[in-house]
């Protein structure tokens, strides 16, 4: 209800928007004015002195785009706040949008700007760090006859600080394949180099130790219950990223899109304890974040 109440209309939008990115107040790009009038059959605003006119959605995601500020606002806040996420179906019903299609590309510039801002920390100290599957029909707990290693499911590199016992941050991309140069490659778009990396006995860990790391092997064995003592938080991430695709998008989610699914799972665990700021720093983010395409986004 607060939300809706600072939110009622497309000019608060704006008017939000002004205060984020010109705290300090007006200053034009071109001749460094600081005196503007808004033009509101247009939105932008216009420079008093060289009569420039200054878009508040130039160069972020919103460029461009016909949808009203305030349902990308409405969208943002839904992302950013519900704790298991919402499908693009159930987003659709509660914007009362037509478009399913402009629904889903929204969702997914949020979260490449989610993916964007995750990916400019670095986790430090102690990381444990493991791999993952995703996707494929199942068969008997199996997928398309096998699991894990080797099957035909989508790699995904999980790692996670652990701080004296409790989870940090953490970092979750999709691999190219689950040999060395792919994981090390991975390892080292994530962690900061001197910290320690936490990692069970596959052979394709061993190259991370010629990259400035510190690196922890722990041979799990034959007994795979000890992995979950041995790397509890990246196990617990896994588990709970696959109930959030499998409970929120029902797991029909592309291999194509995984990263972006799996950047929003991250984006809101890596600030679970920030209650109040969510809206606002997602915000922030889709603000210094370039407009992606369809094209982009599609790869």
């Amino acid at each position: 209800m607060d939300f809706q109440k600072a939110f009622p209309d497309e000019k608060s939008c704006y008017d939000f928007l002004y205060q984020t990115l010109w705290a300090k107040g007006f200053l034009c790009p071109s001749c460094k004015g600081k005196k503007c009038w808004f033009v509101p059959s247009r939105f932008v605003y216009q420079c008093s002195i060289c009569r420039r006119h200054i878009s508040l959605t130039a160069g972020t995601i919103f460029h461009k785009s016909k949808i009203p500020l305030h349902k990308w606002f409405w969208m943002i806040f839904l992302m950013a706040n519900s704790k298991k996420g919402i499908s693009a179906a159930n987003a659709q019903r509660l914007l009362g949008m037509r478009s399913y299609k402009d629904v889903w590309l929204m969702m997914h510039k949020i979260r490449v700007a989610m993916q964007t801002r995750d990916e400019q920390y670095l986790l430090r100290g102690i990381v444990e760090t493991d791999e993952s599957y995703y996707g494929g029909r199942r068969r008997g707990g199996k997928v398309d006859g096998k699991t894990g290693r080797g099957s035909g499911q989508t790699p995904v590199l999980i790692t996670s600080e652990n701080k004296q016992g409790k989870p940090g941050y953490a970092h979750m991309r999709v691999l190219q394949s689950i040999g060395a140069e792919s994981i090390s490659q991975a390892v080292s778009k994530s962690i900061r180099k001197g910290s320690t990396i936490k990692s069970d006995g596959f052979q394709s860990y061993r190259k991370i130790d010629q990259q400035g790391f510190q690196h922890d092997r722990q041979v799990i064995g034959k007994d795979r219950s000890r992995s979950t003592k041995v790397l509890p938080w990246v196990h617990i991430l896994a588990s709970n990223s696959k109930r959030f695709l499998l409970s929120t998008h029902q797991g029909r989610v592309s291999p194509k899109y995984l990263d972006h699914y799996l950047a929003e799972f991250g984006y809101r665990y890596n600030r679970r304890r920030w209650h109040g700021q969510l809206f606002e720093r997602l915000l922030y983010a889709c603000l210094s974040c370039e407009p992606a395409s369809l094209d982009a986004i599609s790869g």
